[in-house]
């Protein structure tokens, strides 16, 4: 019989008694994990990060991953402390997953350069590279200098909150502005200016 992992225990609120989180020490943190529920329960707690008593289910997991079966259990198996979204995040941030710019499909870079396996469209594979799409992260007083004085040029973003993200493109001296959830979205309109801050076409 195969063992599956668990680390603590959790149980949920019924009637008037609360949830009881119990946390156990794993890879970098306190954590909740149980791969069993997740195995076989789409919709039962299987997850809980260090930092909050946000309860993940694998429903969670494949919807963070963009309904991504394969990443979402690849999400599953590293988070080790952190919550789900900084994990996936740090994937695209990292130039490991991207998304299809025609059909919005998360996919590995590696695995998968091209076509897009959903809409059979080409990815661009350099989208998100940071190194190398010319996009620099600056101070708030530096984003500010740059869209009072509309100089230097170029494209520009820096983190507002712990999830907010200001871009400004101003390679022709215009100092767009528009606010994202995700350095991803950011990054992706910043490179694809058509696109509005929602990730549609505008």
């Amino acid at each position: 019989m195969k063992e599956y992992l668990k680390i603590g225990s959790y149980t949920p609120a019924a009637n008037d008694v609360p949830e009881v989180i119990e946390r156990e020490f794993y890879g970098q943190g306190m954590i909740f994990k149980d791969e069993e529920a997740y195995t076989y329960h789409c919709d039962k707690p299987c997850y809980i990060p260090e930092l909050s008593d946000t309860v993940y289910t694998r429903q969670d997991f494949i919807h963070l991953c963009g309904g991504r079966w394969d990443l979402a259990w690849e999400c599953f198996n590293a988070v080790d402390w952190q919550h789900p979204e900084t994990w996936v995040e740090e994937q695209f941030v990292n130039g490991e997953w991207d998304e299809c710019t025609a059909c919005a499909h998360f996919y590995d870079r590696y695995a998968n350069p091209a076509p897009c396996e959903k809409c059979k469209g080409p990815l661009e594979y350099e989208v998100g590279r940071v190194s190398r799409d010319g996009i620099m992260k600056v101070t708030p007083d530096m984003l500010r200098q740059i869209i009072d004085t509309r100089q230097p040029l170029g494209l520009f973003y820096r983190k507002a909150g712990r999830r907010c993200y200001v871009g400004v493109d101003n390679t022709t001296g215009d100092a767009w502005t528009e606010e994202f959830s995700s350095l991803r979205r950011c990054k992706r309109w910043l490179l694809h200016p058509c696109l509005g801050a929602d990730g549609n076409e505008v």
